[in-house]
């Protein structure tokens, strides 16, 4: 949320709010979000705004592959390669859990490969 600011913000303060980063669903009334419950619970996926299909995906969440709200991501990056966040989205977007069962091949991406090269620098030195 600090990344494309105009001038550069305060440090160890917040930038431009980003939909979907929970430090802002959290702070922001307007979403309906009781930020205490959030805290306290942890649930995997919260409701937004008071709409049926307005769901907050937490992520990593733990749900198993194949339900509609399962992530395994834990970094911006991932929520392309990762088969439990993909698999949720198709499913939600198609309304089917039929998604779950697909079987999918990911390239790799750039940021995987720099953090496998890390892993290994890591364990070589």
């Amino acid at each position: 949320s600090r990344a494309c600011e105009d001038k550069f913000p305060v440090p160890f303060r917040d930038g431009t709010p980003l939909l979907g980063m929970e430090r802002f669903l959290l702070k922001d009334p307007a979403f309906g979000v009781d930020a205490d419950v959030v805290r306290q619970t942890n649930p995997a996926s919260v409701p937004l705004l008071g709409l049926a299909h307005a769901t907050w995906v937490r992520a990593p969440n733990g749900l198993p592959e194949g339900s509609p709200e399962a992530s395994n991501a834990r970094r911006h990056g991932d929520f392309d390669d990762d088969a439990a966040t993909v698999k949720a989205t198709l499913a939600r977007i198609l309304g089917t859990l039929e998604a779950a069962s697909i079987e999918l091949d990911f390239a790799t991406s750039r940021s995987a490969l720099a953090d496998r090269r890390r892993e290994l620098d890591t364990a070589l030195c």
